[in-house]
């Protein structure tokens, strides 16, 4: 069943922040870990780890183990509540709890002047989102995502050459990112809150699909949506009635028309972009790409394309290095929130006429 959300919708969006107020180049600064059920948790603690002039020094989660585990691999003392936490000599807050609680957190860090961090998506509503979005602009703090395509270097190819018009006009986006999740037991143990509706919000399309309509929104800024369709299903029957795979279309004031894919049971992890425009046309697949575009390729056919501009840096990364004065590549809290505000309106496509 396709349902219909009409209606324009703009997705305007502040410059994200290159002033880097309250950093200080050249000393430690201190860091704290503000719930730690993220799937990536330890990931997340390499990076922290390798960054220099960056110490861990308190951690909380409200569950004991994880805090207990999050307290071990990152060396951060146990606090006992948020309170306590942010009654500590901090710098930043690290953001990486069930998505229910990213509110809470989030604000309470940003109002007591803490730089921030929070793992997407923003929060599980748009209303909610946007109640951190005030509250990240008015303590004036830094702010920082999880979106890891922004910095792939085929990414920020694609966006340079459709926004420079080389493609012509563009006609039809396809992005699709999507893993097994719920075949290989990524959810076992104490990453089940992500397959429970109260703690994480919404499912495949929403949670992991919230990555490729950041792309889809970053390469066409300025380009209202006109209305959007979608679907959503669950396949296992094991996720407590959250969307295990979905697809979204997206329309454009400009008549572009966007394909969003995600899914947590598909037997390969597919990272793919499809762009076709009247001047040209790419295709990429895992870190692959072919592209037919003469303004770019000097020859009228498809060619497999490697010149890309540099990759950046994981965004933790780069919001460790902005919290130590360098770099300004941090994505906004504008775009975060209005990430959620769209997904909003992508699951109320899905909820048009009957429950999903």
């Amino acid at each position: 069943m396709l349902k219909t959300g009409a209606g324009a919708l703009a997705v305007g969006l502040a410059s994200p922040r290159t002033l880097f107020a309250g950093t200080s180049p050249g000393r430690t600064h201190r860091v704290g870990l503000l719930g730690a059920a993220h799937v990536h948790l330890e990931r997340y603690a390499r990076f922290l780890r390798d960054a220099e002039g960056i110490d861990v020094t308190s951690v909380y989660d409200d569950t004991p183990e994880i805090a207990r585990l999050a307290a071990e691999i990152t060396g951060g003392a146990l606090a006992e509540s948020m309170e306590d936490l942010l009654a500590g000599d901090l710098d930043a807050v690290v953001v990486l709890s069930e998505n229910i609680k990213h509110k809470d957190y989030a604000i309470a860090a940003a109002q007591s002047g803490r730089h921030l961090f929070v793992e997407k998506p923003l929060d599980i509503d748009g209303d909610r989102a946007d109640r951190i979005a005030a509250a990240v602009r008015k303590a004036g703090v830094l702010f920082q995502t999880g979106y890891f395509m922004r910095s792939m270097a085929q990414m920020r190819f694609l966006r340079e050459v459709v926004r420079e018009g080389k493609f012509g006009k563009v006609t039809r986006i396809r992005l699709q990112y999507a893993h097994g999740g719920s075949l290989t037991g990524m959810w076992d143990g104490h990453h089940a809150w992500m397959i429970d509706r109260d703690q994480v919000g919404r499912g495949a399309l929403g949670d992991l699909g919230i990555h490729i309509l950041n792309v889809l929104l970053w390469m066409t800024e300025g380009d209202p949506i006109e209305d959007l369709s979608a679907y959503v299903g669950n396949a296992t029957g094991r996720t407590n009635g959250i969307d295990e795979y979905g697809e979204a279309v997206i329309r454009f004031k400009s008549g572009l028309v966007a394909t969003l894919g995600s899914g947590y049971v598909d037997r390969n992890d597919v990272n793919r972009i499809e762009i076709s425009g009247t001047e040209g046309h790419a295709y990429l697949n895992r870190g692959r790409m072919f592209l037919s575009c003469a303004a770019i390729t000097g020859v009228d056919r498809e060619t497999y394309w490697s010149d890309f501009p540099d990759s950046l840096d994981h965004p933790f990364s780069l919001f460790l290095s902005a919290l130590r004065g360098n770099g300004d590549s941090l994505i906004s809290v504008e775009e975060a929130a209005r990430d959620v505000r769209v997904m909003d309106r992508i699951y109320r496509a899905v909820n048009a006429d009957s429950e999903v």
